[in-house]
């Protein structure tokens, strides 16, 4: 099974006991339980991570390494606290953040590896990705050892695609016509008298992207969740 479908599957998983956890739990409860559940989700996707990583070029000496956030707890704690004083949306925040844990923790395993052996990794965004996830993903296999992380929201589905020494990196057929669409929704941009370039220019140009994306009805996730990003080290 590819590991994108791993990893779907642990966050399946989270989406079905995240219900378990909030029945006549105390916020306090939920913000003790839900680490722990996340966590425990999130090794699984290092150790999917590690042997996928193995098995894409077995020959190769390498033995990745599982590096670890030791930081996840916390932040998970602070979402299951932010999420639980929510009137309504508590069920699809906890979601939001708990995969964003779980893809995060497979997506830096992957791209530390990676780095230290050399080798090269590039954004590939899911089918149906945001306008941030598009725009990043356009730029291909150009992230280099100053970039420690992939850049996510919650939610977030992204995959770091890696190419092992003497491996080339190849992205999906549906992204086909992206970098167009990047360049046409640009110009539009700078017809609006907008910025397009800096970090105001990158908003300005996901907000135009996703606006098209959900008149369309490729996009139907949470627009809130299109604007909470992890910037990358």
């Amino acid at each position: 099974m590819h590991l994108q479908e791993e990893l779907a599957n642990l966050g399946a998983e989270l989406v079905s006991l995240i219900p378990r956890l909030l029945v006549g739990a105390s916020p306090r409860a939920v913000a003790e339980e839900y680490p722990l559940a996340v966590t425990a989700l999130a090794d699984d996707a290092r150790e999917l991570s590690l042997q996928y990583y193995v098995d894409l070029a077995p020959s190769l000496s390498y033995v990745p390494l599982p590096f670890e956030d030791e930081t996840l707890p916390d932040r998970l704690a602070a979402s299951a606290r932010s999420a639980v004083v929510s009137p309504t949306d508590t069920q699809s925040l906890l979601e939001g953040s708990g995969i964003r844990a779980i893809y995060d923790t497979s997506r830096e395993t992957l791209i530390r590896n990676v780095r230290k052996e050399r080798g090269k990794w590039a954004r590939v965004p899911a089918a149906d990705a945001c306008g941030f996830c598009r725009l990043l993903g356009t730029r291909g296999p150009v992230y280099s050892s100053k970039h420690a992380a992939l850049a996510s929201h919650d939610g977030c589905g992204c995959e770091a695609r890696i190419a092992r020494p003497g491996m080339r990196l190849e992205r999906p057929k549906y992204m086909d016509g992206w970098n167009d669409d990047y360049e046409r929704i640009r110009s539009r941009v700078e017809r609006l008298g907008k910025p397009t370039s800096g970090k105001e220019g990158r908003n300005a140009i996901v907000s135009e992207w996703n606006k098209e994306l959900y008149a369309k009805g490729i996009r139907t996730r949470s627009k809130k969740s299109d604007g909470e990003l992890r910037d990358a080290a």
